[in-house]
């Protein structure tokens, strides 16, 4: 199988195997690094950077880095440019070197040499370790005099460490600014060298002077040399420095708008549009109204283009309007206009042309129409039979890419809108799903789960369970087997009208048994601890609803209004008829106040989630606050007689949502129970009427919420980013499982470190700012002591909770805690970790570590007489001891 089924949940690169020790390591590395023989040398020398990943502390990277920069003095070009890639590879723990400047007296002498392959290798290394010596001065003049070397791989190096510490220092950018345009310029430079150099001018924004030098220089370069290449790598370098200077990107919008509409090169279209695309997300603000207007019709022109690339990519510049835009029905009729036409006139010439570029042009549109499909479903309905013929032609006679039937068997399940899909349908999508690889088919059934076709995804993960290898994946895929049947028990409810307490039973044993399967699926690697979770929570949640349904139920069994009436009359005690009940709902609203709880915990625990699996997680937990907030305003009715509306003022307001986007989602439903109880409790209350009316309202209601429509969240299936803490505590046992001793009368220092590990693409939704950690005695055993004062031991203090916010460097972080421990015995010190975010939220991610302490007194220990009692006991044991053996 090529692609995982089941979803990380640990940082990338992190591996779960047991850890050697750190020094153990390093000795073992040091070795082959003292070895005559280079092979050796260099093997030693590649196993740096994971020791780096599995120990990424100062005291370690410090003493290694200086061994291998002692390496790097004496030995030959070979084994520099290994350690070279090491450095490479280890830029995030660059700034962890204590002695920086020993560090760099090591390598830089290399910089002297007479070969200049040695000079070209340690110009690379300056460039690569600018982050910690950006403002060497020293640096900066051998780079400029490199510039002027006679030597091709000595310049090439000058000119990628000069494009390094341009980035950097601020310095150094205004003076190689001019040195640069200089050569940019010139009529001595050869015109690859001038390709090489154009990137680095993306960096000479600290300053507006620099910057319009910068500027000056890139648009002399578009008048006098117009090939294709280097129009290209002008425009995009011209892009990137203004969106980081962010001065002149009007006229740059301008300028790629007039090259768009003149230039008849369909590449310098694509890059016009891609860099419009760069402008728009990082400065829109700066834009003009014209050229939002000149802009989509440049689009609007290019989407009937004859090249499919550069009509696909105008189509998917229209979607990012479309979805951008606040009024729905402008922008996507157009938007829908080019995506018929591209359908109806070159669907047959897209799977021509796609066939050796992997159905790129395709892959963009059908990514058109499904962003557009997501946000507004009612708008791509008329054109619902011609992506299923287009999908039924491809499946015959081959798609351009497996993404292609993806996304075209999303937008069937977009148009079907949750209801039962035709028979033909169904038979286009199952010849569809059986010609696809099984990853793609997983892929197809993920979507069909999202978009409410639970039977098909269904038949789906059930034939997919039999076809893996791993026993985690049989269960991970017979778990979303088992949730899907779940949902189409519900899904059944709402279609068909069937009972809501035996619909809620049978969904809530699939459930189970998904949780079941998903704890089976569960790995160190992969620990699926939010899928769990999730799926208990949406069990403990639909048992709720299905308690207050029951109560309900009883309720309708207490006697009708008229004997209500007389029985209250004859009494005159009205609401004890309904005791029992009224207890079964308070039961009711403890639970969901419970279930409202846990999901807030599940919420705060889900730092790497995506913000829609947030909304949806909000979304689970205003449910449980609508419906306790029902029952809370009835029990008001109940024992006092008067209309109280709860606790609703938390919850969105109704003009919020737009009915025509949800239909009957979670979200409108929430709405309408409030609106409808707000109506109820505004009229006159007292009667027993009412309350029966009351009841029905929040049996209905009950229902609404059980059959409203709620996709599973992304972060269910796809994790983005990772993030993941990992702490070192100090000091240690000496032995494992022992305690650490500490006398009495003196406090413990304990130091905490920690690495922030990160995935593949950190900080997409949320960034590190800082890392909260909190330490927590308690004291588990006393020891016994003689003539101990009992009001003493009343007025000691056996507990201490401390806590530290600190921010990590380059992913590193420290800190120290002093502790007591003034009362003799065993204490247990607890450790608990959580992300502060950007915007001062506080994440409870973990993790949590215990550390044992003993406290001791050497005086009290020494003072401390043998009892007399004890002698006699022990002499009484031995002497019966020696009767019973001669006895024998």
């Amino acid at each position: 199988m090529s692609a995982s089924f089941i979803p990380r949940s640990t940082a990338d690169g992190i591996s779960a195997e047991q850890e050697q020790d750190a020094n153990s390591a390093l000795t073992e590395l040091d070795k082959g690094l003292r070895s005559g023989k280079i092979g050796i040398q260099c093997e030693a020398i590649v196993k740096f950077p994971r020791l780096f990943e599995k120990y990424p502390f100062p005291i370690l990277i410090n003493s290694a880095l200086l061994k291998i920069a002692d390496v790097y003095r004496g030995g030959n070009n070979f084994i520099r440019l290994n350690i070279l890639r090491v450095v490479q590879q280890s830029e995030k723990h660059l700034d962890k070197i204590l002695n920086v400047d020993e560090f760099l007296r090591r390598i830089f002498g290399v910089i002297h040499s007479n070969d200049p392959i040695a000079r070209a290798i340690t110009l690379r290394m300056m460039g690569s370790i600018a982050s910690i010596v950006p403002e060497k001065t020293l640096i900066h003049h051998s780079i400029i005099l490199a510039l002027d070397s006679h030597d091709a791989v000595e310049v090439e190096a000058s000119i990628f460490a000069a494009d390094k510490f341009s980035e950097k220092s601020k310095t150094f950018a205004r003076t190689i600014c001019s040195k640069m345009v200089a050569m940019l310029s010139g009529l001595a430079t050869p015109v690859d060298l001038k390709v090489k150099l154009i990137p680095s001018l993306r960096h000479m924004h600290h300053d507006s002077d620099t910057a319009a030098q910068a500027f000056a220089v890139c648009e002399s370069l578009l008048e006098g040399y117009p090939a294709k290449k280097f129009v290209l790598l002008t425009l995009d370098t011209m892009t990137r420095l203004a969106v980081q200077s962010l001065v002149n990107v009007a006229p740059h919008v301008a300028r790629l708008l007039q090259l768009l509409m003149s230039d008849p090169r369909h590449d310098i279209h694509l890059c016009c549009l891609r860099n419009l695309c760069l402008l728009a997300r990082r400065g829109p603000h700066l834009w003009q109204t014209s050229d939002v207007e000149q802009d989509q019709c440049a689009c609007y022109k290019c989407c009937f283009d004859q090249n499919i690339s550069l009509a696909a990519r105008s189509i998917q510049v229209l979607t990012h309007i479309a979805k951008a835009s606040r009024m729905p029905g402008d922008i996507p009729s157009e938007v829908v206009s080019a995506v018929q036409t591209f359908f109806f006139l070159g669907s047959h010439r897209c799977g021509e042309e796609s066939a050796g570029s992997e159905g790129k042009p395709a892959q963009l549109v059908c990514e058109a129409l499904t962003a557009v499909g997501n946000k507004f479903p009612d708008s791509l309905q008329g054109s619902a039979s011609s992506y299923l013929a287009l999908l039924q032609k491809w499946t015959i006679e081959g798609l351009p890419s497996d993404h292609v039937q993806v996304q075209l068997c999303t937008l069937v399940f977009q148009a079907a809108r949750e209801q039962l899909m035709p028979p033909d349908v169904q038979a286009t999508l199952r010849l569809a799903v059986e010609k696809c690889e099984s990853w793609q088919a997983y892929r197809i059934a993920r979507q069909a789960l999202r978009y409410g076709q639970f039977s098909f995804a269904e038949l789906i993960f059930s034939d997919l369970a039999y076809k893996v290898s791993s026993e985690s994946y049989y269960n991970w895929l017979l778990g979303l087997k088992n949730v899907c049947t779940a949902r189409r028990h519900l899904h059944n409810m709402q279609l068909n009208g069937f009972s809501a307490v035996p619909c809620l039973s049978s969904c809530l044993e699939s459930y189970q048994r998904a949780l079941v399967a998903f704890k089976a699926a569960s790995t160190p690697a992969h620990p699926l601890e939010f899928q769990c979770e999730y799926v208990r929570l949406s069990i403990v949640w639909l048992s709720s609803l299905r308690l207050l349904l029951l109560t309900c139920n009883t309720f309708r069994s207490s006697p009708p209004p008229a004997i209500v009436t007389a029985l209250a009359s004859t009494s005159g005690q009205e609401g004890a008829r309904w005791v029992q009940v009224v207890q079964q709902l308070e039961k009711c609203e403890k639970h969901c106040r419970d279930v409202a709880q846990q999901i807030s915990t599940l919420y705060w625990a889900s730092f790497d989630a995506d913000p829609s699996t947030l909304g949806n997680l909000t979304l689970l937990q205003q449910s449980c606050n609508c419906i306790k907030s029902a029952i809370a305003s009835i029990i008001s009715v109940v024992h006092t007689g008067q209309s109280s509306l709860g606790e609703h003022q938390f919850l969105a307001h109704p003009e919020v949502y737009d009915e025509n986007i949800w239909g009957k989602s979670l979200p409108s439903t929430i709405v309408s129970i409030l609106k409808e109880l707000k109506t109820m409790l505004a009229e006159s209350a007292g009667s027993p009427e009412k309350l029966y009316r009351l009841i029905d309202f929040l049996s209905m209601s009950a229902q609404n919420l059980v059959q409203a429509n709620i996709s599973f969240p992304r972060f269910f299936f796809q994790q983005l980013q990772s993030t993941n803490v990992k702490l070192a505590i100090s000091p240690q046992p000496s032995n494992a499982g022992e305690p650490v001793l500490v006398r009495s009368d003196t406090n413990l220092t304990l130091k905490v470190e920690g690495v922030i590990q990160k995935g593949e693409r950190p900080s997409i939704f949320r960034s590190v700012a800082g890392v909260n950690i909190t330490v927590t005695t308690s004291l588990v055993n006393r020891t016994v002591v003689p003539q101990a004062d009992s009001l003493e031991k009343s007025t000691e203090k056996t507990s201490v909770q401390l806590s530290q916010t600190v921010g990590p460097h380059n992913e590193y972080f420290s800190t120290s805690f002093v502790l007591p421990f003034p009362v003799l015995g065993l204490h247990s010190v607890q450790l608990d970790a959580a992300i502060v975010d950007e915007t001062g939220a506080c994440w409870h991610t973990g993790p949590r570590t215990t550390l044992n302490i003993k406290s001791y007194d050497d005086s009290i220990q020494r003072q401390q007489p043998p009892r007399s009692g004890s002698r006699v006991v022990a002499a009484v044991v031995a002497a019966a001891a020696a009767a019973a053996a001669n006895s024998h």
